[in-house]
């Protein structure tokens, strides 16, 4: 099965569990399959979001004729609709600025705990969900009793999602992360937050390391060094 496939069932939640967990560890492991997973997913959301205006329109139509209706022109409207979505998004990304950049770069950290055979994994499911002032309030009490990487980066993403950058940068740069496999990702989520806060200089040097270290975050480091120089 080509790689492309299995990104898509992995968004669409059309893995069985054990493909699930063993497709979440690669993710963490490997960063060009998280690079494209990312990418993917942004895609996606625009064609889904695309797609449910497009099928409100055809919903409002139908209702409002209460009559048959040939879908074919609306079947073509839908295909071309969703390709000038995608065409708007590649055209005009790169006239944002850099703080628009970074915000559009923000994404939540992906659950690679809750997949994991651990006898006392974090309880992540706030944090899934988009609730994350509960999930802050849950790492926080676990945080004060283990200082460990990857409880200090889901909790700073979190304060990050909130838009509390210093809160997020405070966190992040707590831990000594120079060793763990989370290296990168602290760096990244730390540039964001740096750029959120208009301290653009050490946001520099933070991408510029992650830029010659990092071939996941390469690219978006290189665009955001582009904005700030």
């Amino acid at each position: 099965m080509k790689e492309e496939e299995n990104i898509l069932r992995f968004l669409e939640g059309k893995m069985d569990a054990a493909e699930q967990e063993a497709f979440a560890q690669r993710i963490t492991l490997e960063e060009e399959l998280r690079e494209s997973v990312e990418h993917s997913r942004k895609i996606k959301n625009i064609l889904d979001e695309d797609t449910i205006e497009f099928s409100n329109n055809v919903r409002s139509v139908i209702e409002s004729k209460r009559k048959p209706q040939s879908f074919k022109p609306l079947l073509i409207a839908a295909s071309i609709s969703a390709i000038l979505a995608v065409s708007i998004y590649l055209l005009f990304f790169d006239t944002l600025s850099v703080e628009e950049r970074a915000v559009s770069y923000l994404e939540p950290y992906p659950d690679v705990i809750t997949s994991r055979a651990e006898t006392n994994p974090l309880d992540l499911s706030s944090y899934n969900s988009g609730n994350y002032e509960v999930a802050i309030e849950s790492l926080e009490n676990i945080f004060n009793k283990e200082k460990e990487p990857v409880i200090a980066l889901y909790l700073g993403v979190s304060y990050l999602m909130i838009n509390d950058a210093e809160k997020a940068l405070s966190i992040l740069q707590s831990m000594s992360y120079q060793n763990t496999i989370y290296k990168s990702d602290f760096v990244w989520y730390q540039s964001l937050a740096l750029i959120n806060l208009g301290r653009y200089s050490d946001a520099e040097k933070a991408l510029k390391n992650l830029r010659g270290e990092s071939q996941f975050y390469s690219g978006r480091a290189s665009k955001l060094l582009d904005d700030l120089e």
